[in-house]
């Protein structure tokens, strides 16, 4: 599992700019995953959707204090033996948006 996060000042579950502190995350992110936008690439290559968001789900609770509003981050993972990447970002409320989870080809 391989999880990349863009951001910069960061600690566990608080986002830093400088030493002043951004946005304070008191437990992991609630994750709003846009199933639709990739639910039948994934089951096309035999990917069950279920498995691969709480694997995503996973890498970003770990991630969590690591994560940037509005920064992009991804990551690739395999799952149901298909290599796939993940794209995110956090929004300003402190809600992670997770856009695609995709098979890599």
């Amino acid at each position: 599992m391989v999880g990349i996060a863009a951001g910069f000042g960061m600690s566990a579950y608080g986002i830093y700019k400088g030493n002043q502190l951004v946005q304070s995350l008191s437990s992991k992110p609630t994750i709003n995953f846009q199933t639709t936008h990739y639910a039948s690439r994934l089951e096309a290559d035999g990917v069950n959707v279920n498995t691969a968001q709480t694997d995503v789900q996973a890498v970003i609770d770990n991630m969590a204090g690591s994560l940037e509003v509005n920064a992009p981050v991804s990551g690739r993972l395999e799952v149901d033996g298909v290599l796939v990447e993940w794209r995110a970002y956090m929004l300003k409320d402190g809600t992670v948006n997770v856009g695609s989870i995709f098979p890599v080809k």
